[in-house]
């Protein structure tokens, strides 16, 4: 039974959450998955919460904003107007997505449940607290902002996801803060997002990577197509249109721009007119003075990233073994010492405060 419409969208409808009656054998199976005990999972068949992704429009219903009508009644006419069209378009669009997820067996992608024929619409595994973009939102409007250990578990997760997608020679295409979904996160302000993050334990982050209607498995010369979502697009795609040949390394530039969204808590270009246009040629979304107090080697990772040249830009695998490395998010930043005589440099360690102190001298 379809009870709660989540923010999201299906190819022609919406995201709802829905009630999933699970076979006692399912049950069975996997109790404590289920919310239940081994015991009780074999009186009545438990049911499952899980997020069902419309692949055709239906009413949302009398009491759905004015805005989720708006937007039924427009997919609505079309299916009317051409039904074997946008018939068969639904059908590739779910084709697709199972062509990729039903292979898919990893910590930090969201699992496929099932496909329901009648409407047509993906089953998949629901995310308690939604999408991450909405919990950036929640950030930014209440004054907070993402600890740098907090960063490094989301950066670490996607980029596992990622080096998962790219070792299966699949190029997600598409990746945002809107296309990841939480599990667990943070609420801003709270002791978990204090001290910059130094007593957020690994198990308070959890997030998974969704959406896989454009992703395309690849040939080992690459793989053609336009597909993405502005500003978030490798120049590649952009300069011709897909029609030329690229690699994975055009995800590469979609995580530099992920990472721009968790330190900024705002889109890439939000608010530009040529977005195109400046990514072709070189320009980069702007930071502000707030936005660079991060650890350089997490804005290193973010400007590597959207290189404008693929081969300038790390792999998934190199990507995720420098977020891992322990000096990630504890280097403030690093200074030439070419051009100057002696200097000082000071330190506070977290957890004991303790501040140390070194004297560099110039070679002889």
């Amino acid at each position: 039974m379809i009870c709660v419409i989540l923010p999201g969208r299906g190819a022609f409808g919406f995201v709802y959450e829905s009630a999933l009656k699970q076979t006692r054998q399912a049950a069975k199976q996997s109790p404590i998955k289920a919310g239940l005990s081994p015991s009780s999972a074999s009186a009545t068949p438990p049911l499952r919460n899980v997020a069902v992704k419309m692949l055709q429009p239906i009413d949302p219903g009398p009491n759905a904003k004015e805005t989720t009508l708006a937007v039924y009644r427009a997919a609505h006419s079309k299916w009317v107007r051409d039904p074997l069209q946008y018939a068969c378009k639904a059908y590739c669009t779910a084709r697709q997505e199972l062509n990729i997820l039903i292979h898919l067996r990893h910590p930090h992608i969201v699992p496929l449940v099932g496909i329901c024929t009648n409407p047509l619409s993906i089953v998949l595994e629901l995310a308690p607290m939604g999408a991450l973009d909405q919990r950036l939102r929640h950030y930014r409007r209440s004054g907070d902002k993402l600890s740098s250990k907090c960063v490094q578990l989301v950066v670490l997760q996607i980029g596992r996801a990622l080096e998962y997608l790219h070792q299966h020679h699949i190029i997600y295409r598409d990746l945002k803060s809107e296309n990841v979904l939480a599990w667990r996160m943070p609420e801003p302000f709270s002791a978990a997002t204090a001290s910059d993050g130094e007593d957020l334990s690994a198990t308070s982050v959890h997030v998974k990577l969704a959406d896989y209607g454009i992703s395309r498995p690849t040939l080992p010369t690459g793989a053609k197509g336009f597909g993405g979502t502005e500003g978030f697009m490798a120049p590649e795609i952009v300069r011709y249109n897909g029609e030329e040949e690229y690699t994975e390394k055009v995800d590469a530039f979609s995580f530099g721009m992920f990472i721009y969204e968790l330190l900024t808590l705002r889109q890439p270009f939000a608010g530009f007119e040529t977005v195109k246009e400046l990514i072709l040629e070189g320009g980069r979304p702007p930071l502000t003075y707030r936005d660079l107090i991060y650890p350089t080697y997490l804005l290193d990772l973010m400007v590597v990233c959207w290189s404008q040249h693929p081969r300038d830009r790390p792999s998934a695998s190199q990507a995720v073994s420098i977020a891992a490395a322990p000096e990630f998010i504890h280097l403030g930043d690093v200074v030439s010492l070419a051009d100057y005589g002696s200097c000082c440099a000071q330190a506070v360690v977290p957890g004991n405060k303790r501040v140390m102190q070194a004297i560099f001298l110039p070679p002889p």
